[in-house]
């Protein structure tokens, strides 16, 4: 006969097996072996809802659901709507407020032909929302206008937002031309497109718990203007009411490349590529206080910025800045994420061995997850001195 099994090995075995009939993943193991945990991801595919109290990820053929240390496997097949590999295109994938919904856009190539602007051409392979706890998918085909961006194979990206108070789905083109901001109101069956603040120009959209804002890039001249517009709309109303609109003057003199709030939309970041004189780049970086417009945090003379990663921390006094770095002496790039407060200070540097998919900061503050395209791993945020 051989050795007993050791206390230890007897828990990871009991864990193991419950976790088997729930179908669930308990990554209390990691904390019982004195080990960080990591993640196993597909095509870098890691989400979290605007709360940050829910993770959702890819693995392989499944759709994976985590609170806490607690994880849900679901099979992409249970949702009927997502055919094999299509969220390795995926364009969109937003969760709703609490983490058990989501909506999912995705298109492809189908290699057949070009379009006015010499694109490929492209087909819908997705576009559903996924109903995480009841594990089914309900077709967006039917419960949208046919001209729909969500069921739209036109050129260019789709951006989406979910509104954390009304649950309704804001789309927008990632080019806009002409095009409007679509609101689509599934659970009242109704839908309308608004105009956006400034045309032609890149925006992004929030939803607070009091209203709807949308930002947008605004060129004043052939030189760049450096600004930005704030629109605000109440919630009540349908459809949405201007209160209000507002300029931000960011960087004068300067082409702001593109803007992005914050989940909680207190702060917009707003980034411009650019290079020295002499040929160094000079990225910049402009975190605004949305109700004062004033810069809270203000970077030049960065790199690889549209490359960068903005997290918010649950403290709500600062945030991280995850970065694509290029070794000095040559070689693949790495990464970089710096905790940063409003206040300008730098709190704490982490290096990485691979540029970051994603980064995303828990509600409960204890530390951050970083998503590389097939893992994600943990980082501890230490307690300020």
């Amino acid at each position: 006969m051989g050795p007993a099994p050791s206390p230890r090995s007897s828990l990871f075995r009991r864990l193991a097996r419950a976790g088997a009939r729930e179908g669930l993943s308990l990554l209390l193991l990691f904390a019982v072996a004195g080990c960080a945990p990591r993640l196993k991801l597909s095509d870098g595919l890691l989400r979290a809802d605007a709360g940050r109290t829910t993770l959702v990820y890819l693995h392989g053929t499944d759709l994976v659901r985590r609170q806490g240390e607690v994880e849900q496997r679901i099979p992409l097949a249970r949702f009927g709507c997502i055919p094999e590999r299509s969220l390795s295109y995926s364009q969109v994938f937003e969760l709703f407020s609490g983490g058990t919904r989501a909506v999912v856009f995705s298109k492809q190539s189908n290699m057949g032909g070009f379009d006015l602007f010499g694109h490929a051409g492209r087909s819908v392979t997705a576009s559903c929302v996924l109903d995480l706890e009841r594990q089914e998918g309900i077709p967006l085909k039917g419960r949208v206008p046919p001209d729909s961006y969500l069921l739209s194979a036109r050129r260019g990206g789709v951006r989406v937002h979910v509104g954390v108070t009304t649950g309704r789905i804001y789309a927008w083109p990632d080019f806009p031309v002409f095009d409007k901001l679509e609101v689509i109101d599934l659970a009242a069956g109704r839908q309308v497109a608004m105009p956006l603040p400034v045309e032609r120009e890149k925006c992004d959209v929030v939803e607070t718990r009091t209203e709807l804002l949308v930002a947008c890039v605004q060129d004043v001249d052939d030189k760049g203007g450096g600004q930005v517009v704030l629109a605000r709309y109440g919630l009540e109303a349908w459809p949405p009411d201007e209160l209000g609109r507002s300029t931000m003057n960011v960087a004068p003199g300067r082409d702001i490349e593109s803007v992005s709030f914050f989940p909680d939309g207190r702060h917009l970041a707003c980034i411009d590529q650019g290079t020295t004189q002499d040929g160094r780049p000079d990225d910049l970086l402009d975190i605004r206080n949305v109700a004062t417009g004033e810069a809270a945090v203000f970077f030049k003379g960065l790199s690889w910025i549209g490359a960068a990663i903005v997290e918010p921390t649950a403290d709500g006094e600062g945030f991280l800045l995850a970065e694509r770095v290029t070794p000095e002496t040559g070689g693949s790039d790495v990464g970089r994420v710096r905790r940063y407060g409003f206040d300008g200070s730098l709190r704490g540097t982490w290096e990485l061995k691979d540029p970051p998919y994603a980064v995303i900061a828990p509600s409960d503050g204890k530390g951050f997850w970083v998503g590389f395209y097939n893992e994600a791993r943990w980082f501890e945020l230490k307690a300020r001195p």
